[in-house]
């Protein structure tokens, strides 16, 4: 019953954050190993499955209130798929310990940025941009 509600937990709490567009693996991952256990390369594997379902109900939404800017998505799937690739060949081909390192790290640096390196003027240029690339 405990593994029930804790995959409950971790199931609704990724999903708000893939739903958000941070990316459901950046509380997925460290869920699954911190909590149940897991082997990392199992919790890698477990997210690209489950982002599949949690990405399409997410970019239907962001693509119905326009939020999709379809020209840089294009270019972006190309160069996501070559990474995809070599990042699955590294996952595989280091060790365990060394991984989790690799995606603690990866996951400080992201919410030291998040905390840190964003001033508000800059957000609303952002925003403004977005409007007037989904507008074209």
């Amino acid at each position: 019953m405990m593994e029930i509600a804790l995959l409950l937990g971790i199931g609704l709490a990724a999903g708000a954050a893939a739903g958000l567009g941070v990316g459901g693996g950046a509380l997925l991952i460290p869920g699954l190993t911190i909590f149940l256990g897991m082997d990392q390369r199992m919790a890698q594997g477990i997210n690209l499955l489950y982002f599949i379902p949690t990405a399409v109900i997410a970019v239907i939404t962001h693509i119905k209130n326009g939020k999709i800017n379809k020209e840089l998505v294009k270019g972006l799937i190309f160069y996501g798929l070559a990474g995809a690739g070599a990042g699955a060949f590294l996952a595989l081909s280091v060790k365990q310990e060394a991984l989790r390192t690799l995606f603690g790290y990866f996951l400080l640096l992201v919410g030291m940025y998040e905390l840190f390196g964003k001033a508000d003027n800059k957000d609303d240029a952002l925003s403004r941009k977005e409007q007037k690339n989904t507008l074209e």
